[in-house]
């Protein structure tokens, strides 16, 4: 897929399920955000991400 394509059809979700993400996944999320550019004035990004363990 494209950037173009992903950035054109991407949509907001508002319902969750309670299936869990498995955690490679979640890996390259946070991967993925951490490498995304960003202005030097933007505050920084925080996260968390917490189990049902």
């Amino acid at each position: 897929m494209e950037v173009f394509e992903a950035v054109k059809n991407r949509r907001s979700i508002r319902q969750f399920t309670n299936q869990p993400i498995p955690e490679e996944m979640v890996n390259k999320l946070v991967e993925a955000a951490r490498m995304a550019p960003y202005c030097w004035e933007c505050p920084s990004l925080s996260a968390g991400h917490c189990t049902a363990n």
